[in-house]
């Protein structure tokens, strides 16, 4: 869900407090920013060798031309472009990526969006509590945006990276560092959409939260009760400025968990009746080609490069840039 509405890799530049200006990381999908765009997220299954392994492009376009709806997916190319394996694989990812655009996968129906358009009784009273703490003394509106920014509709993140310190399970995962290779990254991963939250356990990267209730109390105490979290991965960046010792109470946290059930959409909790088909996007939301200007893989940006330093993070290389476009 919103996936197509995830802003492609940037850089934006800050200015501290000091003056200094820095750069930081934006976008990208998975939660690593491994993928600059959509269109390099929906490639990149079709050869992992954990999920659909083809061997290569070659491999892939041999397939779509004996599909069954290969005459569809042609419908335009010449004869000459439909024997060009990367003409075919490219109609191939465009079209998934177009499929992800789709006005279902962004209903935008939650009663926060009611709430957030002027209608105060779209909350129960608790969860008017609960946006309150959201928004001051959890600090959770400072990267879960409750604006507008990049789509006319509240995202509900700022698509920024962070190392929250989550407790470790298995295999380290460097995450955004992992890629850029910058000593300050390692361990950040980008911050998701609070959209439809409520239905996404478990929770962080790796899964070691089962329970809301649980990641609240763990922006809430994690610097107080260390023990109870256990080690993370790469406690050099982790952030305690913005979390870990919140002074929320109990009442407080359990506002937050309860305000989590007004970001999710009507339309997904009508599966259930729907005998688990996915429901018609609500009645009034824009077509792909209305909204085309919005979403981020119409613009193809390059991330900017600094001028010079400082900056926080590690520069692509201008060729490898413009290979990627």
């Amino acid at each position: 869900m919103y996936a197509a509405l995830i802003p492609n890799m940037d850089q934006e530049d800050l200015l501290e407090e000091d003056g200094t200006q820095v750069w930081i990381w934006q976008g990208g999908l998975f939660q690593d920013g491994s993928a600059r765009t959509l269109h390099d997220q929906v490639r990149g299954p079709m050869f992992h060798a954990n999920e659909m392994n083809i061997a290569g492009e070659a491999d892939l376009a041999v397939k779509i031309r004996k599909a069954e709806y290969a005459p569809r997916l042609r419908d335009g190319l010449t004869e000459i472009e439909w024997a060009d394996d990367s003409k075919v694989t490219q109609r191939v990812y465009r079209a998934i990526v177009g499929f992800l655009k789709e006005p279902v996968f962004r209903p935008f129906d939650a009663r926060i969006d009611d709430y957030l358009s002027g209608r105060t009784d779209a909350l129960t009273e608790q969860e008017k509590r609960g946006l309150d703490v959201f928004k001051n003394r959890g600090k959770c509106a400072d990267c879960h945006f409750l604006h507008a920014t990049l789509w006319p509709k509240a995202l509900l993140s700022d698509f920024g990276y962070d190392n929250l310190g989550v407790p470790s399970r298995g295999e380290k995962d460097p995450g955004l560092g992992g890629h850029t290779h910058a000593d300050g990254e390692m361990g950040q991963f980008r911050a998701p959409s609070l959209r439809n939250v409520a239905l996404t356990a478990p929770y962080f990267h790796n899964g070691s939260m089962a329970t809301l209730k649980e990641v609240m109390e763990f922006y809430n105490r994690r610097d107080k009760e260390p023990q109870r979290w256990g080690s993370t991965d790469y406690p050099a960046t982790v952030n305690h400025t913005d979390l870990g010792d919140l002074g929320l109470t109990d009442q407080e946290v359990e506002d937050l968990v309860a305000l989590m059930d007004a970001f999710t959409d009507r339309s997904l909790l009508r599966m259930r009746e729907l005998g688990g088909r996915f429901p018609d996007a609500p009645a009034g939301t824009p077509d792909s080609w209305t909204m085309r200007a919005y979403f981020p893989d119409w613009n193809h940006a390059s991330p900017p490069l600094p001028p010079h330093p400082p900056y926080r993070g590690h520069l692509l290389n201008p060729e490898s840039i413009a290979t990627s476009r």
